[in-house]
């Protein structure tokens, strides 16, 4: 207890020096906490896109469709560019295995209420092979779509709240500001995802009207009977629809997981740079207390203190260094990730105890290290030396 006291005194004693030592280590850890849990929040919100994006296990695209970013359902891991032919859907069901199929038409369109106007993605569906094969929609308010119905939309939250609009109202929907069809709300959906949300779901045979491609559609989701041969599935139709590719489940979560990893050895380097930088205001914050302390060292080695209590007493500032600015920075950090003005929902950080946990570990583990020099260093001062310069 008296060397707690004693590193709690020592710190006190140059007050100034001390609160620029703390700072380096302090702004270290919030940034780690910032980065980390944005990059926490960004895992969680892309996995529940995944899981959101469909329940089928496979999805045929047209071959030169490309992955990328966009917006809407389906948009972040894939983006539509060509259509395939409709008819693909019956070959496609008659393979050995395939349990069921459901084909989407994407696109990007516009809505309007009687008093504003939104983008939106225009998702047509076959209601009922969509509810078995994809999941079909959460629908919060109202009801999902029924087969045949061409004059219904249900439509995402979002776009619920930029129209104005509710259950039973008419929006008019287009490829572009000429709003082509009027439709009557009879659900409203939600899934968490702003992004997702910024949508509505209308009937296959209406969005091919819209569109003005009877026959294509953006996609084929298809339904297997037995999990253990998604793979030869997955092969086997290219051979039988040409001109397509087949993406699953599993490379959508792996190409995910990929770039998370990415972004994590990115992100941990930079708090680790920043937590670097402070550990070298540690080092000179605790030589300075050793050149200033020289006296009070030779002292207590004349009195018969061993090296390893001597080494001990200047460990201990730097672990309480290491406590004061990881606290400090895990409240900051906290308190930036509250106040950051995030809307985009990929980016919205989420802070977790982990997090916490690793941001004061890493403090105290950096202040710890980067104090053993200087410990040491007064450990072995000779007495003689130190007793000569006071």
């Amino acid at each position: 207890m008296s060397n707690l006291l004693m590193s709690f005194r020592n710190l006190k004693r140059r007050r100034l020096r001390t609160v620029f030592t703390i700072s380096g280590i302090l702004v270290g850890i919030a940034l780690m906490v910032v980065l980390l849990a944005m990059l926490n929040g960004m895992d969680t919100r892309l996995n529940e896109q995944v899981r959101g994006l469909t329940g089928a296990d496979l999805t045929v695209y047209n071959s030169t469709t490309q992955s990328g970013g966009g917006q809407g359902s389906q948009s972040f891991i894939i983006q539509p560019y060509d259509n395939i032919n409709e008819t693909n859907a019956e070959v496609i069901k008659n393979i050995s295995g395939v349990g069921a199929v459901s084909s989407t038409l994407t696109f990007n369109g516009f809505a309007k209420s009687s008093n504003n106007d939104t983008q939106l993605r225009i998702n047509g569906i076959e209601p009922d092979s969509y509810n078995y094969v994809a999941g079909g929609i959460n629908v919060v308010n109202g009801s999902s779509l029924k087969q045949g119905d061409d004059n219904s939309i249900v439509i995402g939250k979002s776009v619920s709240t930029a129209l104005g609009i509710g259950i039973g109202d008419k929006i008019s929907i287009g490829r572009n500001e000429k709003y082509n069809k009027e439709f009557t709300v009879v659900g409203i959906y939600e899934t968490g995802m702003g992004i997702m949300d910024a949508a509505g779901y209308i009937s296959l045979d209406a969005a091919q009207n819209l569109e003005g491609k009877e026959g294509q559609v953006s996609n084929i989701q298809v339904k297997i009977k037995d999990s253990n041969e998604v793979d030869e599935i997955t092969n086997l139709i290219p051979q039988k629809v040409h001109g397509v590719k087949v993406i699953t489940q599993k490379s959508i979560i792996q190409k995910m997981t990929d770039m998370l990893n990415t972004i994590q050895i990115f992100v941990s380097s930079l708090g680790l740079i920043a937590l670097l930088a402070g550990s070298f205001g540690v080092i000179n914050t605790m030589l300075m207390s050793v050149y200033e302390r020289t006296r009070e060292i030779g002292i207590l080695k004349a009195i018969g203190s061993r090296n390893i209590v001597i080494m001990k007493m200047f460990l201990i500032e730097a672990v309480l260094i290491g406590v004061i600015s990881s606290t400090l920075g895990c409240v900051l950090g906290t308190i930036i990730i509250y106040a950051l003005p995030l809307t985009n929902d990929i980016m919205a950080p989420i802070i977790s105890p982990s997090i916490i946990a690793i941001a004061m570990v890493l403090g105290i583990a950096v202040s710890t290290i980067a104090g053993i020099y200087p410990a040491w260093r007064a450990s072995k001062m000779n007495i003689v030396e130190a007793i000569k310069n006071v």
